[in-house]
């Protein structure tokens, strides 16, 4: 049986890993990025509780099909869409460059992570 895994994108969430961040600083990065994500068009952003951050994982542990996400990168509890080669995104744009999913670079990863590890 060939062994899969999946990526999975939380989202934003305010948690205790920016505890370390002096407060203007974040507040200024997170502005600045918010501002990128309103000029490519998309609606106000919203940052998400640590539950709804937490049920992306969960569903692709428990609840999704094994087979069917294997290898594939998943975000809001559903296999993210692919990305035009070209597509502009910001910090906080949803879908996936093609690249990511690409089975030849997957099998690639798959070989080095075994080499690196001693799991040859």
């Amino acid at each position: 049986m060939a062994s899969t895994s999946e990526a999975s994108n939380p989202g934003v969430i305010l948690t205790e890993l920016t505890r370390n961040i002096a407060p203007e600083v974040f507040e200024s990065a997170f502005a600045s990025m918010h501002e990128q994500h309103l000029a490519l068009g998309n609606a106000p952003f919203e940052v998400k509780t640590p539950a709804q951050g937490a049920a992306t994982t969960l569903w692709a542990g428990v609840v999704a099909d094994a087979e069917t996400i294997g290898g594939r990168y998943c975000e809001d509890c559903a296999i993210a869409a692919p990305l035009a080669d070209d597509a502009v995104v910001s910090a906080f744009s949803a879908g996936v460059r093609p690249y990511a999913f690409d089975p030849v670079r997957a099998e690639q990863l798959w070989i080095k992570c075994a080499e690196l590890t001693g799991e040859v």
